[in-house]
């Protein structure tokens, strides 16, 4: 039981800091941006420089994509861990059956 409180917690904390970033992009005080490379266009007489090129961003409707990724990230993180801790606090503890 401790193990699987403790887990939750940890996943509680990640979601509600998933949902905070989320909430934040969604109302514009943040940005999420996706480091990128834009191959230059061939026949383009531009310098080699990309002094003037944007950033790269998700479209609208890929942010709530992204943000789910994160969650379930998230979840299957802790179900590993939560996984791994029974596994070296119980099952390793307990004698082999013949």
């Amino acid at each position: 039981d401790q193990l699987d409180t403790h887990h939750t917690e940890e996943l509680n904390r990640a979601r509600a800091q998933i949902n905070t970033l989320q909430l934040a992009v969604a109302d514009g005080s943040y940005r999420l941006r996706i480091k990128a490379f834009c191959p230059a266009v061939p026949g383009t007489s531009s310098a080699a420089g990309l002094a003037d090129a944007g950033s790269a961003e998700l479209a609208a409707d890929a942010r709530s994509d992204y943000f789910t990724l994160r969650d379930e990230l998230a979840l299957s993180r802790q179900m590993i861990l939560g996984l791994q801790d029974y596994i070296r606090q119980v099952v390793q503890r307990t004698p082999a059956q013949p």
